[in-house]
């Protein structure tokens, strides 16, 4: 997986996720998209996702073939710690609700060396919800490193340690994941960058996709589960 930082990048990226898709005990992907073609065969990378935007494609990981026996290999031969900061963020599918959204950016200041923003009110069923912005002081932007923002904690890890980790709880059970998530009545967004995306000032906001909008916009649009052709 190559950089995916380039010249063309709006200042804001925003990902619209299809409300089909926010549901406790989901897992989704935001990963580099590669066009790739091979004697003519077009072998691009991923095969299969629900949207490409900005040269990033939103991955719905229950349908990839990571379901197969190779899912623990898959996963520590894949990861290439010197490609990308990964953010994985645990939060109710639910939250998007009513208009939403979830932005991650750099911190203003470099001095800080915690991850601040009002991310706790992910998970503040009790309080009216706020759009939450996450702020990553610029230290933890770094190639090879995964952030972690969970309900009970914040942690970060080399990337290689983080995978390792996962296939190894994988190893046994491969729902185990999603056993967890949907016990936790969470959902779970990863998304893979190039670091020097947020140093340029950029930010990265997930909502819920606006049907009316879409159907306004594309009439004609057949709607389907996997929609690779927007």
């Amino acid at each position: 997986m190559s950089s995916v930082v380039q010249n063309s990048f709006p200042m804001n990226i925003i990902f619209d996720i299809p409300p089909e898709y926010l549901e406790n005990g989901k897992t989704l992907l935001i990963e580099k998209h590669d066009e790739i073609y091979v004697d003519g065969c077009h072998l691009s990378k991923p095969p299969r996702f629900i949207r490409l935007l900005h040269g990033l494609c939103l991955i719905d990981t229950q349908q990839q073939d990571l379901r197969l026996v190779n899912y623990t290999h898959q996963l520590e031969s894949t990861i290439n710690d010197n490609q990308f900061v990964q953010i994985v963020i645990q939060f109710p599918g639910k939250y998007f609700d009513n208009g939403k959204s979830i932005t991650i950016g750099k911190s203003n200041s470099n001095d800080e060396k915690t991850i601040s923003g009002n991310y706790k009110d992910l998970y503040n069923d009790c309080l009216e919800k706020k759009d939450v912005h996450i702020e990553i002081p610029i230290e933890f932007l770094q190639r090879g490193i995964t952030i972690v923002v969970e309900k009970e904690n914040i942690f970060i890890k080399k990337s290689l340690d983080y995978h390792k980790e996962q296939s190894h709880h994988l190893s046994n059970n491969q729902f185990t994941k999603r056993d967890h998530l949907q016990t936790k009545n969470l959902m779970e967004i990863t998304i893979e960058v190039a670091p020097e995306i947020f140093h340029n000032g950029q930010t990265i906001t997930f909502r819920k996709e606006d049907l009316e909008t879409i159907i306004a916009n594309f009439p004609y649009r057949r709607q389907s589960k996997v929609d690779i052709n927007n």
